[in-house]
């Protein structure tokens, strides 16, 4: 891969297993929110969590733009797109989901990288200098 960690696997590893549980978490407390300031609170930590993923990725490679291996096109496609739309602020159920949707397919992103820990290359000491 062309792809080289400037961290160790160990340390990569445990920090993606960390920000995993933190995904998991934030997705629980997303399914049991009871109201609007609860969920809005719930949706800007998310934003923090899904900025510090790209972010973290980015600082941990040596290569630029390795937040690909992160970030994904949403693709959500609706039918009724303008009626979606039109719905969309009066519609909680719906911001909802679409933010349920995003950290799922971020937490999905986080487990392909983790599985792919073994095949990433360490930057050596000879490299760094």
């Amino acid at each position: 891969m062309d792809y080289k960690l400037k961290i160790s696997k160990k340390d990569f590893e445990e920090t993606i297993l960390k920000r995993l549980e933190l995904g998991q978490k934030l997705f629980d407390n997303l399914k049991a929110v009871k109201d609007i300031d609860e969920f809005n609170n719930l949706k800007l930590e998310f934003e923090l969590w899904d900025d510090y993923n790209v972010n973290y990725i980015k600082a941990s490679f040596t290569k630029d733009k390795t937040e690909e291996l992160y970030t994904y096109n949403d693709g959500i496609a609706y039918i009724d797109l303008e009626s979606a739309l039109n719905n969309y602020d009066s519609n909680p159920n719906l911001k909802l989901n679409e933010i349920l949707t995003r950290l799922t397919k971020h937490q999905f992103n986080l487990k392909k990288i983790q599985n792919r820990i073994q095949f990433y290359e360490e930057v050596s000491d000879i490299d760094k200098k």
